[in-house]
């Protein structure tokens, strides 16, 4: 326990790698479940349509917008 009344000792923080600025639009899909997702970060986009109310759809489309801006990354 710290000497400090009632606080825990303090802790160093990592700085922290800076990450692009991701804008996402959503639009309905002719009723569906799914949604039109376009991630875009600088003058790149990246479309997809998925239905974003499911966790695993969420994270399976990061997956992918992180394999394409690597991909982009190396290309350039």
């Amino acid at each position: 326990m710290s000497t400090q009344k009632g606080q825990g000792a303090s802790t160093k923080k990592k700085a922290k790698k800076s990450q692009p600025e991701i804008d996402l639009y959503v639009a309905p899909r002719n009723g569906k479940a799914g949604r039109e997702i376009v991630a875009k970060w600088g003058d790149t986009e990246f479309p997809d349509v998925f239905d974003p109310f499911k966790a695993t759809a969420r994270e399976k489309f990061a997956e992918r917008v992180s394999k394409y801006s690597k991909a982009l990354s190396a290309s350039s």
